[in-house]
């Protein structure tokens, strides 16, 4: 199985902590259940920038705490093309595939809307994981353990 997840831009103008965009850049993460114990090997051109793999297996720790379901071993090919620590949301992208890989390898019990709710857990807000999940352009608002967002369509013509 394959999942693409894309790079996201945040803080845009007015919009700090509540616009978030995603990009037409991804990160494509190759996963199967075919295997005894968990491994993941990172390519690409920011594969080598990595300082470890450690996200995975904190947001498979995190998805077994909140849902009470084991996620069983699996084999990751991470092929990293957004680039770590440049605020295009390597991080939220690695979250968004690992919940995915989860929710998958559990059963699929959980809704888009519940994996987003523990994406933002883990990331602390939700302007770069919530159009890692919708692509577009979306207007985040959270108040406690409430969730609301609103995606608009955006013209793929625009550039900046």
């Amino acid at each position: 199985m394959k999942v693409l997840v894309p790079a996201t831009t945040t803080n845009l103008g007015a919009g700090f902590d509540v616009f978030g965009l995603a990009l037409d850049l991804f990160n494509e993460v190759e996963f199967s259940f075919d295997t005894k114990e968990t491994t993941i090997e990172s390519t690409g051109k920011y594969a080598s920038d990595l300082k470890d793999h450690n996200l995975f297996f904190e947001v498979f720790r995190f998805f077994e705490r909140k849902t009470g379901y084991r996620v069983p071993p699996v084999r990751i090919k991470q092929t990293c093309n957004i680039p770590v620590s440049s605020g295009l949301g390597s991080s939220a992208a690695v979250i968004v595939a690992a919940l995915h890989i989860a929710n998958e390898g559990t059963g699929r019990n959980l809704s888009r809307e519940d994996l987003m709710k523990l994406a933002v857990e883990l990331e602390g807000h939700p302007d770069n994981v919530v159009p890692a999940f919708t692509g577009g352009l979306v207007v985040c608002y959270q108040n406690g353990s409430h969730l609301d967002f609103e995606k608009f369509e955006i013209d793929l013509s625009l550039t900046f």
